[in-house]
């Protein structure tokens, strides 16, 4: 111990998200499902990151020392608190940080760039990919601060935007006063409804998107496809028979990745399980082969094993398909894949010394860990096939979108939960 010191008022939480190594494989089945989008779901998710590009730059071209990641993140956090303020605070999975922004009133710049002013994952984060392979910015890594907006950005940005004057200014030049801090009411009726992410876009806007989306660079012919099918209110809800949208080597790749994720799922469900025993007994560590005689738990090993052989069954003589067999490999070996999944844990469960015991992220209330690619977008709503890429839901999501649709969907699935 050192003596003497004193410790911070409040301990860091540790995220209870457990990657299992595996963040490569599930990023690798998910470009191949849908190509260059990332996490996105709807439109001004892509708006709002371009708009902090250009007013940075603007900021930055008048001496102002500013970074793109400042400006999108303080902008991205004004268009949720107008958006919040508009409609009196309701909750929708298209805004965050409501906790946060309900402490705030009009915020200046040199408040909002701080990176505790709004939340530790802004949406700019989920845009970093489509931002490059969609062709709104130019950049030679995928490093927003050194990202510059293409002439197709500026584009998007000039027709989204355009038509909506703040006290009588673009846009950006109303953003940039406030940056300088020559403008300390940010918030306009007018910013609301250009800026807003639940509001739709313009329609010139919205088909620069879609055509961005169909036919920019590589990939474009598997977003297409996707596209299409999603649209299709009947969309196909197994796997028995291939969709007519869909060419016959983008199925099995979209198959093949299901059954990883069935695989991948199944081991956080046996890890979930685990630690709820070792919850229960509060804390004590347990021996891997003592926690596979637990019925709940053998029953998710069996589980396990069935899912992981599915995959295998598929031959994957790709490389790139290499590390989600050596998973399933480990999966299917019962007597030690226990052992192997809470090594390749190490946050939440740990092996040490021949036992299973609590990591640093551990929780005696037990509760599920966070899947590791998840995002706040709606829940599902077809019936896809089971396993299914979250990339294709959230490309169903953006469609609506691009039909003019997702305001009126949402509003219909909150109905129904309440």
């Amino acid at each position: 111990m050192h003596w003497g010191f004193l410790g911070p008022e409040v301990l860091p939480q540790e995220r209870r998200v457990r990657t299992l190594g595996l963040g490569a494989v599930v990023r690798n089945f998910n470009e191949i499902a849908v190509p260059g989008m990332g996490g996105i779901w709807f439109g001004k998710q892509l708006l709002l990151p371009l708009l902090g590009i250009s007013v940075a730059q603007a900021a930055r071209a008048e001496g102002k020392s500013v970074s793109n990641i400042e400006v999108a993140n303080a902008i991205e956090a004004v268009a949720c608190l107008s958006a919040y303020k508009a409609a009196n605070w309701r909750s929708d999975p298209r805004l965050r940080g409501g906790q946060k922004l309900r402490e705030v009133s009009e915020p200046l710049f040199a408040q909002a760039r701080k990176r505790s002013f709004y939340v530790s994952q802004p949406m700019r984060m989920s845009t970093v990919e489509p931002l490059l392979a969609l062709g709104f910015v130019d950049g030679e890594s995928e490093r927003f601060n050194a990202m510059r907006l293409s002439r197709t950005g500026s584009d998007f940005l000039e027709y989204a935007l355009g038509r909506f004057r703040p006290n009588g200014r673009s846009v950006v030049t109303h953003f940039l006063r406030w940056v300088r801090g020559d403008e300390g009411k940010v918030v306009t009726s007018a910013l609301t409804e250009a800026i807003s992410p639940l509001t739709p876009m313009p329609a010139l806007a919205i088909s620069i998107l879609r055509e961005q989306i169909e036919a920019h660079g590589p990939g474009s012919d598997r977003r297409k496809a996707a596209l299409r099918w999603v649209g299709n209110e009947k969309a196909q809800t197994d796997w028995s028979a291939r969709p007519t949208e869909i060419l016959e080597d983008h199925w099995r790749d979209l198959r093949i990745g299901a059954k990883f994720f069935l695989a991948r799922d199944a081991s956080l469900d046996l890890l979930d399980a685990v630690e709820r025993e070792i919850a229960s007994a509060g804390g004590k560590g347990i021996k891997p082969t003592a926690a596979s005689l637990i019925p709940r738990v053998a029953e998710l090993l069996d589980r396990l094993r069935d899912l992981a052989n599915a995959l295998l069954e598929e031959g994957l003589e790709a490389s790139s398909f290499q590390d989600a067999k050596n998973f399933c490999f480990e999966c299917t070996d019962v007597d030690n894949a226990i052992t192997t999944l809470t090594k390749r844990d190490g946050r939440i469960l740990r092996y040490r010394d021949g036992l299973i015991v609590p990591g640093a992220a551990f929780d005696y209330s037990a509760r599920v860990s966070d899947r590791i690619d998840g995002n706040e977008r709606p829940q599902a709503e077809p019936q896809w096939p089971p396993g299914l890429s979250r990339r294709v839901d959230n490309l169903f999501w953006m469609s609506l979108d691009l039909r003019s649709e997702l305001d009126r969907r949402i509003g219909e699935k909150s109905n129904e939960e309440e």
